[in-house]
């Protein structure tokens, strides 16, 4: 059982007697403690007495429905209060319910525009979202560079996403400089958790045409990626234990790998554990790497999985 941490008491008696601070902190406490009724009641009260943080938050708990029903109508009349006493992040999460069309009519011009105004306050994650519209010409004319701007902002800010979008931007530039400095922004995103970055760097050690191959690098990342859930690095890390490429050859681990991916609905992974089925293992044939989705430089793959 997961241990509560105890409220201070003396913050409790000042949230209670109306003290603004003491309930936006207290509000704070519960939600880190997974406490998100409680959490939902003091973010209320904060939001109520006019503070932005607590009404951007309290739009976050609408949004998500933690501690109260979720309600996309609630979520931006909370983000427009905030956004109105220049909570700049209030304003791009309005941005969101447009281009999901959550609680108002689904429009990625608008979802632009509201973007562009937490942008234009500097708002690192609004970078990252408009990026992406330019990216994909969703809602403003497809534009490689103003997409890479906008990564580039929200990158510079430590957005792991947008630090993983820069990079795919860069490789489909196609240069050798464009290529080497998106290894570099895939490995400070990777070293920070960010999963689809570790399996990617994977893919580009083991390919070797970036940087210097190395087997054991590959590996290491994709381990990385696959422990944390990712299913082509679990299928690909598969690959790697059944030809012993960057660590000892180990089927059963292969196939362990292999089954954790079919779990997620990989395709491959499925087929590679019938093939161990029905053939004997020195006679299986076809299990390669190039059976992962795509390659690490097939552009329209990188679009598709970033996250």
């Amino acid at each position: 059982m997961t241990s509560v941490p105890t409220m201070p008491e003396d913050v409790k008696q000042l949230a209670a007697s109306g003290d603004v601070a003491a309930q936006e902190w207290l509000a704070d406490f519960l939600r880190n403690a997974d406490q998100h009724l409680e959490s939902a009641h003091w973010y209320t009260k904060a939001a109520q007495q006019g503070s932005a943080t607590a009404q951007y938050n309290l739009g976050w708990a609408y949004f998500h429905g933690r501690g109260v029903a979720r309600d996309y109508v609630q979520a931006r009349e909370w983000w427009r209060r905030a956004a109105e006493q220049g909570q700049s992040r209030a304003l791009g999460s309005i941005g969101l319910l447009f281009e999901h069309g959550h609680g108002v009519p689904q429009s990625f011009e608008q979802a632009a525009r509201w973007y562009q105004a937490a942008c234009d306050r500097d708002d690192a994650p609004s970078h990252w979202f408009l990026g992406r519209l330019y990216a994909n010409g969703h809602g403003v004319p497809a534009d490689r560079a103003k997409a890479i701007e906008h990564f580039r902002l929200a990158a510079e800010h430590s957005h792991r996403s947008a630090q993983y979008s820069l990079a795919v931007a860069l490789l489909e530039m196609g240069t050798p400089a464009a290529a080497l400095e998106a290894v570099q922004w895939l490995e400070k995103s990777a070293d920070h958790g960010h999963a689809p970055s570790q399996y990617n760097l994977g893919l580009i050690y083991l390919e070797g045409s970036v940087v210097a191959q190395d087997a054991q690098m590959a590996a290491q990342w994709l381990q990385r990626a696959a422990s944390g859930g990712h299913a082509d690095a679990q299928f690909a890390l598969g690959v790697l234990y059944y030809k012993g490429q960057g660590v000892l050859q180990d089927t059963d681990k292969a196939a362990e790998w292999w089954a954790h991916a079919k779990e997620q609905g990989h395709v491959r992974a499925r087929h590679n554990l019938r093939l161990m089925d029905v053939q004997p293992s020195s006679s299986l044939s076809g299990i390669t790497l190039h059976e992962v989705d795509a390659s690490a430089h097939d552009a329209q793959y990188w679009a598709r999985t970033a996250a």
